[in-house]
């Protein structure tokens, strides 16, 4: 219930897990984002923000939404990466 115009999926790349770091993705302020600083990326109307600590980690990248038979939800497609561990939730840049 919260509006679009408000708040965001906001990214950010945390230190955590075998490969090094990971993905963080939660629903944040867009006027908390402004406030930070941060980045703010807006498309057909959805606005992603990515923390300003992690841009360098994640500039060049594609957020994709992908639904599977085992799961669905947003995905980075990092270009990046060169090592990611084997269950997929850390990766090495």
């Amino acid at each position: 219930k919260k509006s679009p115009k408000e708040w965001a999926l906001k990214v950010t790349v945390v230190k955590d897990g075998c490969s090094g770091n990971s993905y963080v993705m939660e629903i944040a302020s867009i006027a908390g984002a402004k406030k930070n600083k941060d980045k703010l990326f807006e498309q057909n109307g959805a606005v992603v923000i990515v923390d300003k600590l992690s841009y360098l980690f994640v500039v060049g990248s594609r957020l994709d939404y992908q639904e599977t038979l085992l799961a669905s939800g947003f995905q980075l497609l990092n270009p990046k990466v060169k090592r990611e561990c084997s269950c997929g939730s850390s990766f090495a840049i």
